[in-house]
């Protein structure tokens, strides 16, 4: 994260002000962004490149009554938009073969705990069992701590979808984890 902390070192009262209202926010942005490029370079390409769109949209982003969702909305448009282009391309992108997930982020920290290193493989395949639709929701929700409603604003569709999605990837996970212990 030390790289996204040289970028908010404001000169300027703009500077600082959108330094205030986006600095809260990097991480879950960096978090969210990893989960769906799950490559720690795209990551933090894309929050960089979302970092320099919004610059100039301080009035937008003081507007929003939480902008945290409205960041992360951006967030996931470019995303997306950056997702579609690379299909697109003729060029097949080099995968990341170091960088598998949870479970190898989490390797440093817990290689004492080797439970809590199984535990966290096993969320991992879990996770990554469900489609996109489903994980985006739980990992917001349950590990972001985003609202159905701020879910809902994000991906532009109804709260009763968020709620229903949500439902039925904790049975997904539910049933994929039970058979683990």
């Amino acid at each position: 994260m030390a790289f996204f902390t040289r970028l908010f070192r404001p000169a300027r009262a703009s500077e600082r002000r959108f330094s205030e209202l986006v600095g809260p926010h990097i991480e879950t942005m960096y978090r969210m962004a990893w989960h769906w490029t799950r490559n720690t370079h795209d990551a933090e390409d894309l929050v960089q490149d979302v970092l320099i769109r919004i610059v100039n949209r301080l009035d937008e982003l003081e507007a929003a009554d939480k902008p945290q969702p409205w960041l992360i909305r951006v967030l996931y448009y470019r995303y997306v938009d950056l997702y579609r282009r690379r299909q697109r391309s003729p060029v097949l992108p080099a995968e990341d073969c170091a960088e598998t997930g949870f479970a190898a982020e989490a390797e440093s920290s817990v290689m004492d705990k080797p439970d809590r290193l199984a535990l966290a493989a096993q969320l991992e395949r879990a996770l990554t069992s469900l489609s996109d639709d489903h994980r985006d929701v739980v990992l917001m929700h349950d590990l972001e701590g985003f609202t159905t409603a701020e879910i809902a604003g994000v991906f532009g569709i109804s709260e009763g979808t968020v709620k229903s999605r949500l439902h039925r990837a904790r049975e997904k996970l539910k049933g994929k984890l039970h058979g683990s212990f």
